[in-house]
C-alpha cells in the first residue's frame, strides 16, 4: 500500500489513492477464498478470521532432516521471521535428531525441543500435526512446541515374545524407552525374524547377526533396535548390549532395548518351545529339562538351570528316599551371592521326611535367582544316610524386558 502521509490536500484524495486501501481490502477477502459479493458487508471480518484461525498451517515438502514448509494455496507467505512467528505442519516422515525447517524461502532454520534440547527420534511425527515458534535467539531458531514428554527410565509396555514355529520367533507391538535412556520407541505391528537366516531389516526377514556365533543348547538374547529416525527393527545376539545385530543394521542404528531370550536346541538353527505369559512376564519352557543326582549332602553344590543367566527360575523339585533308616532332612535352595547356609529345620526350603519301615517321597516348588552361569547353590541338612533320587527340572523363568531382573 502506498504512504499517503503528507499526500492529503485540500482534505482530497486522488482517484488512485483512494482506491488502492479498497483494493488491498479487496486482496484480503480474495485471498481468504471467499467470493467477493456486495451484499455481504461481513467479509473482511471472516477473510481475517480465516487467516487467524488457519494461516499458520503450511505445507510440508522434502525429507528428513531438512523440511522445507509453503504456504497453502492463495494465502500471502511470510514476510519475514519475527519472535513469535508460529507455524503448523504435517510431515510425511518422522524426525531425526537434527532437523531444519525452511520456512517460505526465509532461510533453514534449526528446530529444536521447546527446551532447546536436540530432538528426539519422533518428536515430529507423520500422525500428529507439528506446532513451532519461531525464537530469534542464537541467530534464530524453531522451538518445536508440542514434542511428546519423553518416556520414564526403564518403560516397557507390550513386547509379546513369540516362537511362531521351529524356526522363527516374533515381538508384539511394543512402547519402550531404551537401555540407555536416550530414546523413546513405538513399535505398533507384530515383527518377524527368522532365527535360521543371516540378519536383514524388515519383518520376515533373517534375525542372526554375522557376528554372533551359532551353537546348540545355547540362550540368545531378543532385542529390538531402534534407529536415529525412530524406525524399529529386531533380532537375536550373543552379545548382551546388541553388538553384532546393531553393526549388521549400519548406520544410524544406535539404541537397543532386550526383550527376551531365543534359545536353540540340539539343532543350532532351531528354537526351544516356550509360552510367554505377559501378566507375570513368565517363560514357561513347554519341554523342561531335568536334572537328576544323589549327591544328598551338606556340602553347597552349584547347580545349573536350563533358564537363561541372571533370571530367575522357576524349579519343580522332588526327593524320593530309602526305607533303612528314619531321620528327618532339610534342603535349602538359594542364589549362588546368598550367604552359604546348612539348612535346619528353622530355615529350609523343602523337608524330606524317611521312614525306615517304607519309602517317602517329596516334591516342590521354589524361585531362585541364577547368576551370570544360569547356577544355583543346592545343599541339605545331612549327609547320605540311604539312596535318595534328587529330580530337579525348570518350568521356565521369570523375566523383566528392557533391563533384566
Amino acid at each position: 500500500m502506498e504512504d499517503l502521509n503528507g499526500k492529503i490536500t485540500g482534505n482530497q484524495l486522488t482517484a488512485a489513492e483512494f482506491v488502492q486501501p479498497m483494493s488491498e481490502i479487496q486482496q484480503v477477502i480474495e485471498n481468504a477464498t471467499i467470493t467477493l459479493s456486495s451484499g455481504d458487508v461481513q467479509q473482511l471480518a471472516k477473510a481475517l478470521s480465516i487467516m487467524v484461525t488457519g494461516g499458520d498451517f503450511f505445507t510440508a515438502s522434502g525429507t528428513m532432516p531438512t523440511k522445507v514448509l509453503t504456504k497453502i494455496g492463495s494465502y500471502q507467505p511470510l514476510y519475514a521471521l519475527v519472535q513469535g512467528t508460529r507455524v503448523r505442519f504435517r510431515s510425511s516422515d518422522a524426525s531425526v535428531t537434527t532437523v531444519t525447517l525452511n520456512v517460505d524461502g526465509l532461510g533453514a532454520k534449526s528446530l529444536l525441543r521447546e527446551d532447546a534440547t536436540a530432538l528426539r527420534p519422533g518428536d515430529v511425527s507423520t500422525t500428529r500435526d507439528s506446532l513451532a515458534r519461531y525464537d530469534i535467539a542464537a541467530g534464530g531458531r524453531w522451538l518445536l512446541l508440542n514434542a511428546p514428554a519423553a518416556l520414564a527410565p526403564g518403560y516397557f509396555d507390550g513386547g509379546l515374545l513369540d516362537r511362531v514355529n521351529i524356526n522363527d520367533f516374533s515381538i508384539g507391538p511394543t512402547v519402550f524407552r531404551d537401555f540407555a535412556n536416550t530414546a523413546d520407541g513405538y513399535l505398533t505391528t507384530t515383527f518377524t525374524k527368522l532365527f535360521d537366516t543371516a540378519w536383514a531389516s524388515g519383518t520376515g526377514n533373517g534375525g542372526f547377526p554375522s557376528g554372533a556365533t551359532r551353537l546348540t543348547d545355547t540362550d540368545y538374547f531378543a532385542f529390538l533396535i531402534l534407529h536415529d529416525d525412530g524406525t524399529i527393527d529386531a533380532g537375536v545376539d550373543d552379545s548382551a548390549t546388541a553388538v553384532n545385530l546393531l553393526s549388521d543394521a549400519g548406520a544410524g542404528w544406535t539404541r537397543y532395548i532386550h526383550v527376551g531370550f531365543i534359545s536353540s536346541g540340539g539343532v543350532n538353527t532351531e528354537i526351544v518351545p516356550f509360552e510367554h505369559s505377559l501378566h507375570d512376564n513368565f517363560i514357561r519352557f513347554t519341554e523342561p529339562g531335568a536334572v537328576s543326582f544323589v549327591a544328598w549332602t551338606t556340602l553347597a553344590i552349584p547347580r545349573t538351570s536350563t533358564a537363561p543367566a541372571n533370571t530367575v527360575a522357576s524349579l519343580a523339585h522332588s526327593y524320593a528316599s530309602g526305607t533303612s533308616s528314619s531321620q528327618e532332612c532339610y534342603v535349602l535352595i538359594s542364589p549362588l551371592k546368598a550367604a552359604d547356609i546348612i539348612p535346619t529345620n528353622a530355615l529350609f526350603n523343602t523337608m524330606v521326611h524317611q521312614q525306615a519301615s517304607f519309602g517317602t517321597s517329596s516334591a516342590d516348588h521354589i524361585r531362585v535367582e541364577l547368576d551370570g552361569s544360569s547356577q544355583y547353590r543346592w545343599r541339605a541338612s545331612a549327609a547320605d544316610a540311604d539312596p535318595v533320587t534328587v529330580r530337579i527340572s525348570t518350568e521356565g523363568y521369570f523375566f523383566k524386558p528392557g533391563g533384566g531382573q
